[in-house]
């Protein structure tokens, strides 16, 4: 009878689909070969990927998504057998229909029929192009807010001397000197504004509606100037994004310190310097809304940001920079915070991405 029983137990138990079981699990399942061809996709892998099992079948990996081979790298060490490679916050692009993807991933290599496979294991995450809104971030934030209210509160005194002294020159000093002393006042009149608004309790009034592309290109041909015909700045836009609304002062601020940033990156490189402006459309999630949001990214092949800044890069005095003041950063998460947007990045050395997310002007479709 014990014999009969588990004999029994034995053929039920291997008549089970087990492909089945595998096939709708919430887990995303990529099995490959030992060559990395697909040979296996359940079905939430087929919609993390955005393929059909059937046309991803055979294909290489490394066709299915673009992450500068860090993917095709954590394959070839499991099956090396260095073991379980995990992957946390793992970025790719799907080439199909241009869109990022982020994950976390363990990759396994395992025997069967004498054959290796690998196996990835996937999940995605729920929330992309979002600072991590945990309570140490939000307290982090509060005290950012009052440090810069209150350095805004010393700034203002001294643009003011700036804006007489260079009234007095204009007259003083006569045409010749006229355009210059025109500069010094009109950019003195925004920084005032914009330190009258670090100050202030509550969110700006996002009265204006505004074309990125116009910030963008102003800001781009500001510190091209600055850089005195050395850098070439390159501008990947999409032309049929909808209006933001905002403020032009404050996104001609918070663009400027970003790119102006990502200037003096590339300037310590030897050569190839590159800055790429790129604008999309996108969705900003919540837990219960999707906003319709214009992302602008900033891209440069400079070194990088150091390991041991990126968990503070948008706290005050934080800087790498001998000259620096770290407060370019932090700025600019004030400023798109008041936004209502957002504000990451990536970074390695040789690739680092600021993306900034903000609300276009008719908020009426706001939800999916």
């Amino acid at each position: 009878m014990d014999t009969f029983a588990t004999n029994s137990s034995s053929r039920s138990i291997q008549n089970i689909d087990y492909a089945g079981l595998l096939h709708n699990q919430a887990t995303s399942v990529v099995v490959l070969n030992s060559e990395f061809h697909v040979m296996y996709l359940n079905e939430s892998a087929q919609s993390l990927l955005q393929i059909s099992s059937t046309r991803a079948e055979g294909r290489l990996l490394s066709e299915l998504i673009k992450d500068n081979d860090q993917m095709s790298s954590a394959c070839r060490k499991a099956a090396a057998g260095q073991g379980e490679i995990r992957l946390r916050n793992h970025s790719f692009m799907l080439p199909s229909i241009v869109r990022e993807k982020v994950i976390d991933c363990i990759v396994t290599a395992v025997e069967e029929a004498g054959k290796t496979l690998v196996v990835l294991e996937c999940h995605e995450s729920k929330v992309i192009g979002k600072i991590a809104r945990d309570e140490d971030f939000i307290d982090r934030q509060r005290s950012n807010r009052e440090l810069i209210r209150g350095m805004a509160h010393e700034i203002r005194n001294p643009l003011g001397g700036i804006r007489g002294a260079a009234q007095l020159m204009s007259e003083e000093a006569g045409e010749k000197f006229r355009d210059y002393t025109r500069i010094i006042i009109r950019e003195t009149d925004r920084l005032t504004e914009l330190v009258n608004r670090m100050q202030a309790e509550s969110h700006v009034d996002l009265e204006q509606s505004i074309n990125i592309h116009n910030v963008l290109e102003d800001v781009r041909q500001l510190v091209e100037a600055e850089s005195n015909g050395q850098l070439c700045i390159q501008q990947d836009y999409d032309p049929s994004l909808p209006l933001v609304k905002g403020n032009w002062d404050l996104l001609v601020q918070a663009l400027f310190n970003v790119i102006r940033n990502a200037a003096e990156s590339v300037a310590v490189t030897s050569d190839n310097d590159e800055i790429v402006l790129k604008t999309r459309i996108d969705r900003l999630s919540t837990d219960t809304v999707k906003t319709q949001v214009v992302r602008v990214e900033v891209k440069d092949n400079g070194p990088g940001v150091p390991v041991d800044l990126a968990n503070r890069i948008f706290d005050p005095m934080v800087t790498n920079k001998p000259s620096g003041s770290g407060l370019g950063l932090p700025i600019t998460a004030e400023i798109i915070a008041q936004l209502n947007g957002t504000i990451d990045f990536k970074s390695r050395p040789g690739k680092t991405i600021f993306r900034m997310f903000i609300p276009v002007a008719d908020f009426g479709e706001n939800s999916e």
